[in-house]
C-alpha cells in the first residue's frame, strides 16, 4: 500500500470514528447543551418535556428578587430605626418620610387600588372552575396551558392595560410564584399609615399581592405537563396528582363579630382563580360548639373542612403511640409531597409557638419544600398595632422584615397576615 493510500484510508476512518461519535452524542443529547437540574431552564431538560415555549410568562429572576424599596430598607434597618432591642418599639410608618418610600406608597397606592378592584371583579371562564381539571392533568396541548394560565393574569399591563402598571421599584418576585408585594412596614395595609388606626385599617388585606397567573404555570401546568411527557418517556414514571391544601393554625371563625375570618377570605380568592382547596385543616385551641363552626362554615367547604379543635406544637413527636403532639410540619410530611399545592396561615397569638415553628420552617429543607404560600402574623416591637397586640410581643421590625425575605428565598411565598 502506497504512502498516499495509508492516508486516504487514515481520513477515511477519522471521519467514520468522528460520525460515529456524533450520533452517540445527539443520542444522548450531548451535542452543545449545559449541565442543568431537572426544570433548572428551557434550555435543558424540560425541553424535552412539552414545556420549552417562548409564551410562557417570563421569569424575571432565577431566585427571589426583592423591590428596590425592600433592598434599601433591609441595608438600613439601623439608620431607619426598625433594629429597636431591649423592648423597645419601631414606628413602621416613619419610613416614609424617606423620598424612596414616600415615591414607593404614592406609586404602589395607586396600582394596588386598581389591582384589588381587578381581582374583586375577576370572573373565570364559565367553562372552568379548577385549573386542574382545565389543565386536563397535564393533557392538554402546551399552548392551551399557556393560555389557561394566561387567561388568569391580571398584574401585567400587556394583560390587562387598564391596570397601573406594577414596576420592579414596588413589588418583588420569587420564580416559582412570581411577584408578590415588597416586604415593608408596617407590613400590611398602608391604611395604618394615612388614616387613624382602627380595626378595618388593621384587619385590610388591601396589601396582598398575589400572582395567580404564575403560580398556575409554575406550580400546575408546568409539573403537570412534564409529568405527562415523563410518562411517554418512561412507562414507569410516577402519576402523581396535585392535590390542593390549606392548613389554618389559629382557625376562630367568629372573627372579631361582624368581620368575616381573613382565612375564608383567602379560601374564597383562591378558588377565584381556579384553585380550590381539597382539603382544609382547622386547627384552633379555644373549645367550641361544632354546631356553631358548622353553621360559619362557607358551603364552598364544607366538603373539604377538617375542624380540629386543639392547638398545635412546636415540640416534635417522637412516640406517637404515648405521646402524641399536632405538629404540622410533621403532619404535612407524612400525608403530603412537594409535589402538591400547600397554603399555610399561622396566627395562634403565642410566639413561644409561632417562632419556633418557623424557625424550623427556615432550617429543615424537607419542610420548607413542602410548603408553598405561608401568611403568618408575626408578632414584633412595632408601634402601630401595639395595643391590640399587647405584651405578647417577641423581636424587632427589622427581625420581621429578615425572617418573611429569608422564607422568600427558601422558595416559600410568604405574607405578613392580619
Amino acid at each position: 500500500m502506497t504512502s498516499s493510500e495509508k492516508q486516504i484510508m487514515l481520513a477515511v476512518l477519522t471521519i467514520t470514528v468522528l460520525a460515529s461519535l456524533v450520533n452517540i452524542a445527539s443520542l444522548f443529547n450531548l451535542t452543545d447543551q449545559k449541565c442543568v437540574t431537572e426544570g433548572e431552564s428551557a434550555s435543558g431538560p424540560e425541553s424535552k418535556l412539552g414545556v420549552d415555549s417562548d409564551d410562557w410568562l417570563p421569569t424575571i429572576s432565577t431566585s427571589y428578587k426583592a423591590a428596590d424599596s425592600e433592598s434599601y430598607l433591609a441595608a438600613n434597618y439601623e439608620a431607619l430605626g426598625l433594629n429597636t432591642t431591649h423592648g423597645k418599639y419601631a414606628k413602621g410608618c416613619s419610613i416614609y418620610k424617606e423620598e424612596i418610600f414616600e415615591k414607593h406608597a404614592l406609586q404602589s397606592e395607586a396600582a394596588l387600588k386598581m389591582f384589588n378592584k381587578a381581582q374583586t371583579e375577576f370572573q373565570l371562564d364559565a367553562n372552568i372552575k379548577d385549573i386542574r381539571h382545565a389543565l386536563g392533568w397535564g393533557m392538554v396541548e402546551e399552548k392551551e396551558a399557556i393560555k389557561i394560565c394566561k387567561g388568569l393574569d391580571i398584574l401585567r399591563h400587556d394583560s390587562n392595560p387598564t391596570l397601573v402598571d406594577f414596576s420592579t421599584e414596588v413589588l418583588s418576585f420569587a420564580p416559582n410564584s412570581g411577584f408578590m408585594e415588597a416586604l415593608l412596614p408596617p407590613l400590611r395595609s398602608f391604611k395604618l399609615c394615612s388614616r387613624k388606626i382602627d380595626m378595618p385599617s388593621i384587619l385590610s388585606m388591601d396589601y396582598l399581592v398575589h400572582d395567580f397567573a404564575m403560580i398556575c404555570q409554575e406550580k400546575f401546568a408546568k409539573p403537570m405537563l412534564r409529568q405527562i411527557q415523563a410518562q411517554k418517556l418512561a412507562k414507569s414514571a410516577s402519576n402523581h396528582t396535585i392535590r390542593t391544601i390549606f392548613m389554618d393554625l389559629g382557625a376562630s371563625l367568629d372573627f372579631h363579630s361582624s368581620t368575616d375570618s381573613p382565612a375564608v377570605y383567602i379560601t374564597a380568592l383562591y378558588e377565584r382563580f381556579g384553585i380550590p382547596f381539597d382539603h382544609v385543616y382547622a386547627y384552633e385551641i379555644t373549645e367550641k360548639n361544632p354546631n356553631k363552626v358548622f353553621s360559619q362554615i362557607p358551603k364552598a367547604l364544607r366538603a373539604s373542612y377538617h375542624w380540629i379543635n386543639v392547638g398545635i406544637s412546636a415540640e416534635l413527636n417522637t412516640n406517637e403511640a404515648t405521646n402524641y403532639k399536632h405538629h404540622p410540619w410533621q403532619f404535612l410530611e407524612a400525608h403530603y409531597t412537594p409535589g402538591d399545592f400547600v397554603v399555610v396561615k399561622l396566627d395562634v397569638d403565642t410566639p413561644s409557638v409561632e417562632n419556633p415553628l418557623v424557625k424550623q420552617l427556615l432550617e429543615h429543607p424537607t419542610w420548607h419544600r413542602l410548603i408553598d404560600v405561608f401568611y403568618f402574623e408575626h408578632h414584633v416591637h412595632l408601634q402601630e398595632i401595639a395595643v391590640q397586640w399587647g405584651k405578647n410581643v417577641e423581636g424587632s421590625v427589622a427581625d420581621s422584615v429578615h425572617l418573611f425575605k429569608s422564607l422568600r428565598e427558601k422558595g416559600i411565598a410568604a405574607h405578613s397576615w392580619v
